[in-house]
């Protein structure tokens, strides 16, 4: 009995501290990169430089591999199959001559958080991840409103690279807004799981104070000036609309039969307030420029079409590549060797980046696992925010590389773990 109990006790110890680690994690994702500030260098492998993010990822590396070790196991056909698909993709990414930096990044950013989520859901904690992901979120969106509306952040542009570069948007000069993510896109593509939750909380939930995080999540979003992450920020709220019922809610109201007023007053206030923002401000006259740049004149849009025909022609030549793909990491220098009319060395697009980096093979193992992480959380009905936050998530990854870009890749992964987790006995699967 007593060893029962002292089972049980190291259990919930554990927990708890994987609980504080996990939200020390998320919150170090808001630390500018060690490129950019190197004082935040920790210490240094045979892999390069650690963060404060690496180091915290190690810790919850450990404690998982000691709470699996001891207390879980993996269970279900479900799980099994999941498990199988990343074992072949890993066994791929081992094979086709990856960058070890790359490949050991890749190792220690996912599996941790594939398997720190599927740990969440088991012991009901999708509330207190939620929690961790808004906590996250709000402090980005307090350093953007200090560095716009106080005093900019002073962190100045790395070399070549666009990390903190204040790029012009061709509106009145302004530039966009990086917070300490260091890209305006990142950040844009970094709020999105915070905005999603707050307008979830608002639509699903009631949560009428979720208003004021969803309006400033928006506004910040908005400051990014970027176009792939508004459309598809449009897409997901309009999903989620139309998913909630609120419409059928509006009509019975409409109707007389007196649904909860409390919804159709919720339903109101956020177009009233997106009507009140539009017409009170520039931000219209902004979006409408912004959006009218997105011609073939364009250089990113440009570009990004380019890649399209240069990843197909670059796989379909070589039969190493189309198999097993180039390499993790291994992009940059194949396009400085073989560049685009653009010459940018980037891709841009998460997809072709999979299929020419992975291989064919690869390329099915990842989208495997994506889909059925979106397939999972939609049918289990108590992880619906989930699917709405992959949804997102991976729309989003037409316009850039996700998975390379840690701060946004971490975050993903832990989803994806959450939404690949066995139902529990108090979630409702068909």
């Amino acid at each position: 009995m007593n060893v029962t109990k002292n089972v049980e006790v190291m259990d919930t110890t554990l927990n708890k501290l994987l609980v504080i680690c996990t939200l020390l994690l998320l919150l170090s994702l808001n630390l500018p990169s060690i490129v950019a500030v190197p004082a935040l260098r920790i210490v240094y492998t045979n892999f390069g430089w650690f963060s404060i993010t690496d180091i915290m990822l190690i810790i919850v590396s450990i404690l998982l591999l000691f709470y699996y070790l001891f207390f879980s196991k993996p269970s279900g056909t479900f799980d099994r199959g999941m498990v199988i698909l990343f074992f072949i993709l890993t066994s791929i990414l081992n094979l086709n001559g990856g960058r070890d930096r790359d490949l050991f990044f890749y190792f220690i950013r996912m599996f941790p958080m594939l398997f720190l989520g599927r740990l969440f859901v088991k012991n009901n904690q999708l509330k207190v991840v939620l929690s961790m992901i808004k906590g996250m979120s709000f402090l980005q969106i307090l350093i953007i409103l200090y560095s716009v509306f106080i005093t900019p952040l002073g962190i100045e542009r790395v070399g070549t690279s666009s990390l903190f570069w204040v790029q012009s948007n061709g509106i009145n000069d302004l530039g966009r807004v990086m917070g300490t993510i260091g890209h305006p896109l990142v950040l844009a593509v970094f709020l999105l799981p915070g905005i999603i939750t707050w307008f979830y909380d608002i639509v699903y939930k009631k949560k009428m104070t979720s208003l004021v995080g969803f309006a400033l999540a928006t506004y910040c979003i908005f400051l990014t000036f970027t176009r792939g992450t508004w459309l598809v920020l449009a897409i997901t709220i309009s999903f989620m609309i139309l998913d909630s019922g609120i419409f059928k809610q509006l009509y019975l109201f409409l109707k007389g039969l007196h649904p909860s007023r409390k919804k159709i007053v919720i339903f109101s206030s956020i177009p009233i307030m997106i009507i009140a923002i539009f017409l009170t401000t520039p931000i219209i006259q902004a979006i409408v420029t912004r959006l009218s740049m997105t011609t073939m004149e364009d250089g990113s849009v440009f570009h990004r079409l380019e890649m399209f025909s240069w990843t197909v022609r670059h796989v379909t030549n070589n039969l190493d590549i189309l198999f097993l793909g180039n390499g993790m990491g291994n992009t940059g220098s194949f396009l400085r060797n073989n560049p685009p009319s653009t010459y940018f060395f980037v891709i841009d697009n998460q997809y072709l980046t999979f299929l020419f980096e992975y291989g064919i093979f690869g390329f099915i193992s990842i989208m495997s696992i994506f889909f059925l992480s979106i397939y999972r959380s939609y049918i289990v009905k108590e992880r619906r925010i989930i699917f709405f936050i992959l949804m997102a998530l991976i729309m989003n990854a037409f316009t850039f590389e996700l998975v390379n870009w840690y701060k946004v890749a971490i975050p993903l992964w832990l989803f994806i773990g959450l939404a690949i987790a066995p139902a529990t006995m108090k979630e409702t699967e068909p």
